[in-house]
């Protein structure tokens, strides 16, 4: 009777596909936040001639709820009010102060330190790996760019 070897191991073993998905989905949840954050940037901005918000705070009447301001995947975080927002105890960070809509519109203007995902002045979101975030963000005038 010959005895079969047990087969090795694959170095590419199996991964939890639900673990994956929810990972999947609260990336496009972040991504959907960092959306509504640049939609109220681009609302206050037509408030305030052309300013730019220096903080969240000042957003309150342009963002719909303060939870927009939680990543998903951020567990050191739990945005529930506007108090929370006001100490700085959010996900995102933001860069638009000192900026006008008349800047370049690559500027970064939110970054998910979680995702890598960034904002950028003109409104858009970028999705980005550790790897892309690197490749594509550069320091230009002491401003974050996207290129």
């Amino acid at each position: 009777q010959q005895l079969l070897a047990a087969a090795p191991a694959a170095p590419d073993a199996p991964t939890d596909f639900f673990a994956e998905a929810q990972a999947k989905a609260a990336r496009n949840k972040c991504i959907n936040n960092l959306m509504q954050v640049g939609l109220a940037i681009r609302l206050w901005e037509g408030d305030n001639n052309g300013m730019a918000p220096t903080n969240f705070i000042c957003m309150t009447n342009e963002l719909v709820n303060c939870k927009v301001l939680q990543c998903p995947s951020d567990k050191s975080h739990n945005v529930t009010n506007w108090a929370e927002v006001e100490a700085g105890r959010v996900s995102y960070l933001l860069f638009s102060a000192g900026l006008t809509e008349s800047d370049n519109p690559y500027i970064i203007v939110t970054e998910c330190p979680v995702h890598h995902n960034v904002g950028l002045l003109n409104g858009s979101v970028q999705m980005l790996s550790a790897e892309g975030y690197a490749e594509h963000v550069k320091l230009v005038n002491g401003r974050k760019v996207f290129n």
